[in-house]
């Protein structure tokens, strides 16, 4: 009797180790790892479990991968294991996160997610309907603003209290259509809620202003940064370097990438991209080249829109041997 209870601890200890170390590889988006982890304790004899599984799923969603986490809530019932409200926000983060990311914005399958968590019978809670205000990010600009509000006044009837993450969420739809005044209301509800805002608010409200004669606005939110000690990282500067080649800021875009390397940050290819965007519009041709050079130095890997537009650059300034040089 009491090596089988022995022989259970041990189990359970076992268990305990690898869903531990999936919820890490998942936090590092080693999303491949956690799933190859996951599919070696069963050869161990050790049978994984709900909060397994969960795990696994969080990484898939933290990689963006709807897929291998839509094949594991399968596996579950297949096991006659019963997922609980974590697994389907998990499925329903991984199909919204789908895209959100560079040039693909088109909508994930979350609709499938939000209709298995009401076939379960389960109640959405707060992380439910922060992911479905982030599924607002995509599609008509004007419709997702209006059904991103809609459902914060819905949290509140049903007694949900919005956290951080909603807000970030809310704003981050405001950020997509540019629509300022609105974003202005979302920090005023979530101040009002004794909410202090971080670093990826500040980066919708900048993105949000990047509109004509908002130079000043966008300057007051960084000394806002500042005075609040929240130091920006790769994707704030992503998003003020956006927003100026927008506007043909493209010579105070650049100066970002020398304050970036002053603070160890490493910019990413989407940030390059835009940059040459920008010396494109801007005919700046020597920049454009710069860029790409430097983009290539970091083992970056370039992308058409990044070449095409340098291309585009040297097309204007009549350097036809430069362009011809990318090839």
């Amino acid at each position: 009797m009491r090596a089988g209870r022995c022989c259970r601890c041990r189990h359970e200890i076992l268990l305990r180790s690898h869903t531990k170390q999936i919820s890490k590889l998942g936090a590092q988006q080693q999303w491949v790892q956690a799933l190859q982890l996951l599919s070696s304790m069963q050869p161990k004899c050790l049978q994984p479990n709900v909060l397994s599984y969960n795990a696994t799923m969080a990484a898939c969603a933290r990689g963006r991968q709807w897929a291998p986490a839509l094949a594991l809530l399968a596996d579950m019932g297949r096991w006659r294991m019963l997922p609980d409200l974590v697994s389907f926000n998990a499925l329903l983060a991984a199909c919204v996160r789908r895209g959100s990311r560079g040039s693909d914005t088109r909508p994930g399958p979350w609709p499938w997610a939000l209709a298995l968590l009401f076939r379960s019978g389960l109640v959405p809670d707060v992380i439910t309907y922060s992911s479905l205000i982030s599924a607002c990010e995509t599609g008509r600009h004007q419709e997702n603003l209006l059904r991103a509000f809609e459902l914060l006044r819905e949290m509140r009837a049903q007694r949900f209290e919005p956290n951080l993450i909603t807000y970030n969420s809310a704003m981050s739809v405001c950020a997509r259509g540019r629509y300022w005044r609105q974003a202005l209301a979302v920090l005023e509800q979530m101040e009002g809620q004794g909410l202090r805002p971080d670093v990826v608010t500040f980066a919708a409200l900048l993105a949000a202003s990047a509109r004509p004669g908002q130079e000043a606005t966008q300057a007051a939110l960084l000394g806002a940064m500042e005075l609040q000690e929240l130091r920006p990282d790769v994707v704030t500067y992503g998003t003020l370097s956006h927003s100026w080649a927008r506007l043909g800021r493209w010579a105070q875009a650049l100066l970002l990438l020398a304050e970036m390397d002053a603070k160890a940050l490493q910019p990413d290819g989407i940030m390059y991209c835009s940059l040459i965007n920008a010396c494109d519009r801007g005919s700046a041709m020597p920049s454009a080249l710069a860029l790409l050079a430097e983009l290539r130095e970091r083992e970056l890997r370039p992308n058409l829109a990044a070449c095409n537009a340098t291309i585009s650059a040297c097309e204007k300034c009549q350097e036809w041997a430069e362009a011809l040089k990318l090839w």
